[in-house]
Order: structure tokens, then sequence, then C-alpha cells
């Protein structure tokens, strides 16, 4: 059962408002409509994840993989504000580029470990659609991540270049490491091997890992020698045809359907919402804050947190919260009043900030 304290939405409010959901055009997008549209939408969220708990449906896999995008995405670099040139700009969007597609491929690398509990479409996309294997074999051939200089190595480590010595070279870095078990799984998974065809041109794409599959990297990567075995194998036979079953697969619909409604009018709409949606006056700008504080209810958020609130200062389990800005959380009085010298600034802010709205609304009301 779901804890009535927790509900945001009552069964017969929830079958209401599905019912009466309106499509909007992309001009009107922003306005009051469909920013109160947008509101019951959250809270239809909101109650799913609610629920979602006490479901039989969900899948802790899929879970870890969501997971593992977050914290690769956290660790990704981000720009840095010093910038004052445009060269210099260009300079660190080519660097930040570059780093999220390195772990793009640990975040391939985590995919593919995964291939028994992920959806049949998402396989016939990374085998069919976008030929995964070639992809990996052509970074196997041409790794971006390592580089040769006036006779010195340099290799992609931790986010930097890193020069290293000749004997250094042959160790086999965390990346490396990723698209080689990235490749393991596409080639070894027996779902791999019925549903990918291997034709010709693929087949000779895939053996070329052969002349890198060398006793230094079998020594590093053990579990390599399954596969190159079967290289060696199929490089003497031609393999079963590829089982070809019916695939039912999302398209981008929506997507693809504004795309071509709105091509070439992107400058009118921008301009015509920075008249509408990103003028509007203070009145409505305190409306519609107050209705999104009554949507984002933090009670009910709290409720749904998998993990209890830690202490700000010890990160022990913590029960309570400052009363003034109702947003740190601290397990004992000793810790709040040990961190209040770094609190008082955030806490002063947030405090005086409310303040300052109660105060409006109330003058709002009075005249």
């Amino acid at each position: 059962m779901v804890d009535v304290n927790t509900r945001v939405l009552m069964p017969i409010e929830a079958e209401t408002i599905v019912e009466n959901l309106k499509k909007f055009d992309l001009i009107r997008i922003g306005n009051t409509e469909w920013s109160r549209q947008h509101e019951v939408v959250e809270k239809l969220n909101i109650q799913a994840v609610v629920n979602a708990p006490h479901r039989k449906m969900s899948s802790s896999r899929t879970f870890h993989l969501l997971r593992e995008a977050k914290k690769l995405m956290k660790e990704t670099v981000t720009p840095d504000s010093r910038a004052t040139t445009i060269e210099e700009l260009e300079d660190q969007a080519k660097k930040l580029n570059f780093d999220i597609c390195v772990k793009c491929v640990s975040l391939l690398r985590y995919v593919t470990d995964h291939l028994d509990s992920l959806p049949l479409s998402v396989l016939n996309r990374l085998l069919d659609t976008h030929d995964l294997p070639v992809l990996m074999v052509e970074l196997v051939e041409n790794p971006p991540w390592s580089r040769r200089r006036n006779g010195e190595v340099s290799k992609y480590i931790d986010s930097k270049w890193q020069e290293v010595s000749m004997e250094d070279s042959l160790k086999v870095t965390k990346t490396e490491g990723q698209v080689w078990i990235c490749l393991y799984h596409l080639l070894m998974e027996q779902a791999c091997q019925q549903k990918y065809d291997l034709n010709p041109y693929r087949k000779n794409t895939v053996l070329k890992l052969r002349s890198y599959l060398t006793e230094v990297l079998l020594d590093q990567i053990p579990v390599l020698g399954e596969m190159q075995r079967y290289l060696e194998h199929l490089s003497m036979m031609d393999p079963p045809p590829a089982k070809k079953d019916l695939i039912l697969e999302q398209v981008p619909e929506i997507r693809n359907e504004i795309l071509r409604q709105y091509s070439g009018k992107w400058t009118k709409i921008a301009k015509k919402q920075m008249k509408t949606v990103f003028s509007q006056s203070s009145a409505a700008m305190r409306d519609q804050a107050k209705r999104w504080a009554d949507t984002y209810n933090f009670d009910v958020l709290e409720g749904l947190l998998t993990d209890p609130p830690k202490c700000a200062l010890c990160g022990d389990q913590a029960t309570k919260r400052c009363s003034r800005c109702q947003n740190e959380w601290y397990c004992r009085r000793e810790c709040q009043v040990k961190h209040w010298s770094k609190h008082k600034k955030a806490c002063d802010l947030l405090h005086n900030t409310l303040d300052e709205l109660k105060a409006k609304e109330q003058n709002g009301k009075a005249s």
C-alpha cells in the first residue's frame, strides 16, 4: 500500500488529468495554460515515483545503469569560467567534448555488461543501426586517447594527457580496457552472435583484432583468450546466418515532427517567446513561483528519498533540520553549532529571501 501521507494525487484525480491533457504547439510552450498543464504532469510524475516501489516490475540492473550514467556525468569536466577569448572557449569546448566521448565508452561498456536485461530493440540498435562492433574495432586501430609526438608517447588518463615511457605504453589503460571488454561482450555473448549479421565486410573488419591480441594484452586481460580462439575459428569457417526476428522499435516521432514542422522558424519563435514567456510581470512570476513551490512539496519529495538525509558535518544519519532555512540536516545539536560558521551565509540568504517574498505577498494582498 502507498502511504497516504506521501500521496500527491488521488486515483480519480490522476485519471481526470490524463483524460484532459492537451497538445500544445511549440510556439505556445511556456505560456500560462501550458505552465498549468506542466504542473499537473509533474504531479503525475511524482505520484508515479511514489507508486513505483510497490510494483514488481522494477529492474535493479536498469537502476544501476542509470546510476552509472549519473556518476559519469558528475565526473565530466566543467567549463572554465576564466576563459576570456573566443579561441579559449573553442579550445575548452573541444576538450569538454573529447572528455565526454571518452566517458561514453565507459558507459557503453556498462551497457554491454547487461545486455540480457535490456530491451530487444536496444540490442538491435547496437548491432545493426550503429554497428558497434565495427566502431569498436576502429577505436582499437586508431585510439584517440593515445598519441605520439617527437618520439614521446602520451595517453589520456584520468581526464588529462600524460607522457608514458615505452614500457608503460604497453600497459592497458582504463579506457582501452573498456573498449576490449565491450568487444568481448559484443562478439562472445550468445544473443549477439545470433543477431549480428557477419557479412564479408564485418567479418574482415572483426578479424583485424587478431593482430592486436598480443601476449602482453592477454596477460593483462586473460578473458580475451577466449575471444582470440573465436576469431581464429571465424577466420577458417563462415558464421551461421543471423536470426531475423520481427523487431518493434520506438522511434522519435514527436521530435522528428517538431523539426519538420518548425524548420526555418526558430528565430521567429524565439523572438515571440522573448516578448511573452520571458518578459512576465513581477506579479506573474511570483504567482508562478508559488505554484511551483506547491507542486514540489518538500514533505512529499523527502518521502521519496531512498537514503535518509545525512548530517552536513559528520555524515551520519540526520533527524534534525535547520529551523531557519529548512535546508540543512544535522544528527545532533553539537554538529549544527560547529557547522554554523560555514552554513550561516547560505542560511541568511535563504531566510532573508523567504522573508522578502512573504512581505511582498502580504503587501500585494493589502493593496
